[in-house]
């Protein structure tokens, strides 16, 4: 688990996080915290093995390309 720093956003604060997916073929995931959520990633030390639920969204950009979003709710 590789945690990033809380940023500020208007009146919202989002934490980044990234975990790597176990397994020969695991992919690196970063994952958003927004707001009362952050206080999920604090008990999580570098290296954990955590359990993250998520939801997915993805948007199309002004430029023509998609942007995706994974924002975590709780973190086992």
């Amino acid at each position: 688990t590789h945690i990033l720093d809380v940023k500020q956003t208007g009146n919202h604060k989002v934490q980044s996080f990234v975990i790597q997916q176990p397994g020969e073929y695991g992919k690196p995931i970063m994952f958003n915290l927004w707001n009362d959520k952050i206080d999920k990633l604090n008990p999580v030390n570098i290296d954990d093995e955590v359990t993250v639920k998520f939801n997915i969204d993805s948007r199309l950009s002004d430029k023509g390309y998609w942007n995706t979003n994974a924002t975590a709710y709780d973190i086992k």
